[in-house]
This record gives C-alpha cells, sequence and structure tokens, in this order.
C-alpha cells in the first residue's frame, strides 16, 4: 500500500469466474473492522474494474512449406513473452508446433494464447501418359482441400479408407474444393474423372 493524500493506494484482484482484475482504487480508514479479511481496519472503494488482455494468435493454422507466418496477438499490451522467450510485439513462424504468446497491460495483468502452426508439402501433383495433371493442396489438411486441374469439368468422389463413398461433387473448371469439416481424421482416396480420365489421389485429414 502506498500513501494517496488522506487516504491509501492500492491494486486489487477480483475472484471469480470472470477472472476480472481491479484497476488501481483506494481504500478509506473506517472505525470499525469492514469485512476484509486481510486489512479489517480499511474498506475498499472500486473505482473502475478493467477485463483481462485478451491475446490473439487466431486459428490453427495449416500453411504450405517455405511460407512464413506472422503471429500477432494485437495491439495495446505492454509487454509480450513468447514460447521462445523472445519478447517483440510479433513472431515468425516458420516450422510445425505450438507457438505461444503471454502479454501484460498497463496495469500488470497478464493472459496468454496458443495456437498451433502446421508447414506441410502443398504439391501433389500426378500425370499419365496423357499428360492429365491434377494438383491436391494441402496435404495433410485440417478442414479444406482444393484441386486444381489443367482440363475441364468432371466428377470428384472421395472414398473412407474401407471404400465406402463419402462424398461425391463435380469438378469445377480451374480449382474445386472440398470441405472435410466433420469427417473422422484418417487417410481417404478422392478419384477425378475428366475427359473419359481417372486418377486416384492419397488425401490424409488430420484433426
Amino acid at each position: 500500500l502506498r500513501e494517496w493524500g488522506s487516504e491509501l493506494a492500492m491494486a486489487f484482484v477480483l475472484g471469480g469466474e470472470d477472472g476480472i482484475y481491479g484497476s488501481w482504487g483506494h481504500i478509506r480508514k473506517v472505525d470499525s473492522a469492514s469485512s476484509l479479511v486481510y486489512s479489517p481496519k480499511y474498506e475498499a472503494l472500486i473505482d473502475n474494474i478493467l477485463p483481462l488482455p485478451q491475446p490473439n494468435l487466431g486459428a490453427d493454422t495449416l500453411l504450405c512449406g517455405g511460407l512464413i507466418l506472422t503471429l500477432d496477438p494485437g495491439p495495446g499490451f505492454s509487454d509480450y513473452v513468447w514460447q521462445d522467450a523472445s519478447t517483440a510485439a510479433t513472431l515468425s513462424a516458420t516450422l510445425t508446433g505450438d507457438y505461444s504468446v503471454t502479454v501484460s497491460d498497463s496495469f500488470g495483468c497478464k493472459a496468454s494464447d496458443t495456437i498451433n502452426v502446421v508447414f506441410v508439402i502443398c504439391n501433389n501433383r500426378v500425370n499419365d501418359a496423357l499428360k492429365y495433371a491434377v494438383e491436391i493442396f494441402p496435404v495433410p489438411s485440417f478442414e479444406i482441400i482444393h484441386i486444381k486441374t489443367e482440363t475441364g469439368e468432371g466428377m470428384l468422389k472421395l472414398f473412407n479408407e474401407t471404400g465406402i463413398l463419402v462424398f461425391q461433387g463435380n469438378v469445377e473448371a480451374g480449382q474445386s474444393s472440398i470441405n472435410l469439416q466433420g469427417y473422422p481424421a484418417g487417410v481417404y482416396l478422392l478419384e477425378i474423372t475428366q475427359n473419359g480420365q481417372k486418377s486416384i489421389h492419397r488425401v490424409v485429414k488430420i484433426r
């Protein structure tokens, strides 16, 4: 505690499920014992309540190898400490792994956030004797699989490891996509038919 004119200044923390931190406030002398267990001769007067800092590194991310993801928890923090003990406001992610940051605001309140970043080989290009080409990326994938072709429209079928058809749709000219959200993690076979030619590709869904 420190003297503040005829009163005393203090920093305090309010407990509870919300985890809300109090800002600088003050306490006042009283003649009788108050309800504050740790200071029975003073009562607390709350000036205002501030929320905890809210760093946000974004959702878990899947990127093509060779790219760089700049991690930024957001503005308005006083201090940053990353999982590698660096203290810059941002961090460049180049390797697969978990990245975390703990931030502090001007009142000394702290909060953390974590993101998982996976770098994968994005090219899965298959060419046969007829120079029929298909590119599928990213592999493996969290949710979205993109299919890029050099020919026109066609048909695609997705089978699980036991050979059961789980998805069927059209291949658009240029680039199409399949949303794997809700599908179990595992290995799938993607069959693509265009211009009477068929190719089969191995697709991996993670998480």
